[in-house]
């Protein structure tokens, strides 16, 4: 490490501040990464400072072990004794050591949003409810929004009008009551009990104050209030604070994050120091460009540059398609024409989107291309219903009172114990306060709480579970544990009996794998706390941390899961009004304004080539519709534009072996089709670049044709230049409303 040589002069000034808080604002690409880990490594190397002193805080697990990685190679092996994690990881392990201050069991389990939800529906049953009176999942959004604000529900909840107030708030303290009794926490109880312990309790904020001598913040624009209170409770005035964010990327407001943290930083730590990193180390100067013309369209930004000493290097590419399968064919007829032919390899290709369900269409052009991919965001492994189980029965057996994990495993293999019965039970707990762990020891214990044969099968699964549990006071290891759980809760013989059981042993023999993996990492030699531990780390997996760079695939993923994340080429697809922006976000300014850094978010992910794509006809509510470029393509300069020119019938070297096998004439009897009219990829006029003359300017009362749509009359012209919009009353297509610039129409003579 040469702190001279390794860093520009503005990565140096923030590596080497000193003296109170300080915001790097850090453009797109402009080595934030180093930023903060160098500045670990020089705390540590120059100034002394012990390791253990240094709280490090990312947004992603899988970006706290690559800054762990990264620092270990700058300070060897002591770095292991700094804290590294999320929020939520490194407040889990603050209440792990100090929760019952604040009523808060060491033993806890962490609930997901599928907990959740199994949860608030229990107790919407047990006071006599239905799902169709109050829906569970708006209750979830009603405590998810006010946990992201450091409130507690019911209270800090923002009630919606109506008659049904009351049993919105007793559902909410039903929740609320039913998380204690099962000794669990929701992740946004992680955060607010980690500021109440701050809060309340001076003596331990005091020594975490005396050991965090030094914190670092990296995507600090992505904080909710919760967060932000947690943070500024924990550091003391003019204390050594360091945040990373951009407010350019962020993207997660509908996950409650509040982009005015990062830019009130200098309010809410007075004598902050603000620095900007501009240089860019990552894209093109072509593609730098394209995207900080889009990125300049929001007027509530820190001001900033972005430049790069990188080459021009190719023009961003407009691609345009009839349908979206169209779109798909031409994304992987492109990549088969960049992989191996141009030096690429798979790994280096990734197709962002911005909603999950555009990615059927490439999922099955890929697999007609013979192209590997591998699609991020969707089921995660550890929601995969036999790990899902698994997982419960080692959650129940590290903590019995957990109620949610219990009601899963009930019958999980059958054991005959119906929804009647497991309802039955649920009632029963509820009614006396009690976990359903007890209320189950009860109901084989005193006659006529249910019926004989109930009891019976209640009295079996009750014998099971007692004896995983001696099991696991006696067990050796984490996998052994595991083991015992698939031979004696005869889940083994279950999965052999499933149509797909190869799919679902390999599922499991992969959580061994991981259960070895991670034991293999932890220093205690208790099994509960290592079993602790490891339920914790299934908890807090997030989306991201599914992306692997090893597997040589292109990379399908959303927008979302793509942030933090770097590509050779990227196509960036469905760039359409309704899709991006995004229809739901685009109400209101501040929804706008965040889909406009999703967009910039998507184009800062490519190195070297990018690649913007729509299709010009899309089925909305079982309607074909004609869609309206996404107006943040107006905002790129026509010089760093290009066409793509080609049909779909020209097919690459590499084309779909059935394909290949028969001649044009009777391809599309067998699905895939060379030509016709929504196939064709060359696009109409582009400013500067003009398809079939020159653009035009249009007047009330001119006859069009459109590609797709046929003839039509114009009916009103709004704006001018290149933000013409022009209404057109169609003979067979109604009246829609046209971006006259980006639409494939001509003028016709009357």
């Amino acid at each position: 490490m040469d702190l001279d040589r390794d860093l520009n002069p503005q990565q140096r000034e923030a590596v080497f501040h000193e003296g109170g808080p300080l915001l790097v604002l850090a453009g797109a690409g402009s080595g934030k990464t180093r930023v903060l880990t160098y500045r670990i490594a020089r705390l540590v190397g120059r100034t002394g400072l012990a390791p253990y002193r240094i709280l490090a805080i990312t947004f992603t697990n899988k970006a706290a072990d690559e800054m762990r990685g990264r620092i270990r190679q700058l300070v060897g092996e002591a770095s292991r004794e700094m804290w590294t994690g999320t929020f939520h990881s490194i407040c889990a392990r603050l209440l792990r050591q100090h929760g019952d201050l604040v009523g808060i069991e060491r033993s806890f389990v962490i609930y997901d949003e599928t907990d959740q939800l199994r949860l608030v529906k229990n107790c919407i049953r047990n006071l006599g409810l239905s799902d169709s009176q109050v829906r569970p999942a708006a209750v979830l959004a009603l405590i998810d929004r006010a946990k992201n604000q450091g409130l507690e529900p019911p209270a800090g909840v923002l009630m919606p009008t109506g008659s049904r107030r009351e049993e919105i708030e007793a559902v909410l303290r039903a929740y609320r009551d039913s998380l204690r009794q099962a000794g669990a926490l929701d992740f946004g109880d992680l955060i607010l009990f980690a500021h109440q312990l701050l809060r309340e309790h001076p003596a331990v904020l005091a020594r975490l104050r005396d050991r965090f001598r030094a914190i670092l913040v990296d995507e600090y624009q992505d904080t909710n209030r919760a967060q932000h209170l947690f943070l500024k409770t924990l550091v003391p005035e003019g204390g050594d604070l360091c945040v990373v964010g951009d407010d350019d990327q962020s993207i997660y407001r509908w996950r409650g994050a509040e982009v005015e943290n990062l830019l009130r930083f200098e309010k809410d730590f007075p004598g902050a120091r603000i620095l900007v990193l501009e240089q860019n180390y990552r894209s093109t100067a072509n593609i730098l460009r394209a995207a900080e013309s889009v990125a300049r369209g929001n007027p509530e930004r820190h001001p900033k540059s972005l430049w790069t000493a990188n080459d021009a290097g190719e023009k961003v590419t407009y691609l345009e398609a009839g349908t979206p399968d169209d779109e798909a064919r031409a994304v992987a007829r492109e990549i088969r024409s960049l992989v191996p032919a141009r030096g690429f390899s798979f790994r280096d290709v990734a197709v962002l989107f911005r909603t999950n369900a555009q990615s059927r269409a490439f999922e099955e052009s890929f697999l007609l291309f013979q192209i590997p991919y591998a699609l991020v965001g969707t089921t995660r492994f550890y929601e995969r219903t036999e790990i899902k189980d698994l997982t419960a029965y080692l959650r129940f057996l590290y903590n019995p009172k957990d109620s949610v994990s219990l009601q899963r495993i009930l019958n999980r293999p059958a054991r005959g114990i119906g929804k009647t019965t497991e309802e039955a039970l649920v009632r029963l707990a509820a009614e006396r306060g009690v976990s359903l762990w007890e209320g189950m020891e009860q109901a084989v214990t005193e006659p006529g709480l249910v019926s004989a044969t109930a009891a019976r099968r209640i009295r079996e699964v009750v014998g099971t579970l007692v004896a995983l549990r001696e099991r696991a006071a006696a067990a050796p290891s984490l996998v052994k544990l595991l083991e015992d759980v698939l031979d004696r809760s005869g889940y083994s013989s279950f999965l052999e009996s499933l149509p797909d059981k190869e799919r679902r042993v390999e599922n499991v023999e992969e959580l061994l794998r991981t259960a070895s993996a991670f034991e293999e990492t932890q220093e205690s030699t208790s099994l509960s706390e290592t079993l602790g531990a490891f339920l914790e780390k299934v908890a807090l997996v997030s989306e991201a941390d599914q992306y692997s760079e090893k597997a040589n695939v292109v990379t399908l993923m959303t927008l979302h899961c793509a942030k933090g994340l770097e590509f050779e080429i990227v196509f960036l697809v469905g760039m359409e009004d309704g899709l991006l922006p995004h229809q739901r976000s685009s109400l209101d300014a501040a929804g706008l304004a965040e889909e406009r850094r999703l967009c910039y978010v998507g184009m800062t992910r490519a190195r070297r080539k990018l690649y913007l794509t729509r299709a010009r006809l899309r089925t909305r509510y079982g309607e074909r519709q004609e869609a309206v470029p996404s107006p943040f393509l107006l905002d790129i300069p026509a010089e760093l534009l290009e066409t793509e020119q080609q049909r779909i019938e020209t097919w690459p070297a590499a084309e779909p072996r059935r394909a290949r096998r028969q001649p044009a004439a009777t391809a599309a009897e067998s699905g895939v089709h060379f030509d016709f009219s929504e196939s064709q990829i060359d696009l109409p006029a582009l400013p500067g670049v003009p398809a079939a003359g020159r653009r035009q300017t249009y007047r009330v009362g001119d006859r069009i044709e459109h590609e797709d749509l046929g003839r039509g009359i114009v009916r009103k012209v709004e704006g001018g230049g290149e933000k013409e919009k022009i209404t057109v009353q169609f003979e067979h297509g109604g009246i829609r409303k046209l971006m006259a610039r980006l639409s494939p129409i001509r003028k016709i003579e009357r």
